[in-house]
């Protein structure tokens, strides 16, 4: 009987050791969620970036809701970051932005979303899918983690 009690408690152990290795190396799904962070950059026709500086940028949509875009810099480049994300939640994601710097129109961009690609655990998310300016040149720069848009100024 002893025996036998102690071949149970030994499976429960082993059981429950697995299942946290299963649970500790399984993907999180903490990581699932809508990802409406816009990353951009100005660039001149050389490729050189001209815009920098956030302070002197804003954007609004229609509605005039303004934006203000934050400056994100890693050792291999650097991007402006906006996120459309509302602190009211009863208000529609911006279809469309006005780009201003120092109250001066850039350009306008119509905004389209998307769903990222599910996985084992997410299911639609929601992302910013695209970007297209109304006059000035841009182009969609595919990274892993997301897409930056490379806008071009004179």
């Amino acid at each position: 009987m002893y025996l036998n009690g102690m071949r149970r408690f030994s499976f429960l152990f082993k059981m429950l050791f697995l299942a946290l290795i299963c649970y500790s190396c399984s993907s999180s799904c903490e990581e699932c969620s809508d990802d409406f962070v816009l990353r951009f950059k100005f660039k001149n026709q050389q490729g050189d970036e001209v815009l920098k500086d956030p302070a002197p940028l804003k954007i609004t949509d229609l509605q005039s809701n303004v934006f203000s875009p934050e400056r994100e810099e890693t050792e291999t480049d650097s991007v402006f970051l906006l996120s459309l994300n509302s602190e009211n939640q009863t208000l529609n994601l911006p279809d469309t932005l006005v780009f201003l710097y120092d109250n001066a129109v850039i350009d306008t961009a119509a905004i389209n979303y998307g769903f990222k690609r599910d996985s084992e655990c997410c299911r639609n998310p929601r992302v910013i899918e695209g970007i297209e300016t109304l006059n000035l040149p841009f182009v969609k720069l595919i990274k892993r983690e997301f897409n930056v848009y490379s806008i071009t100024v004179e």
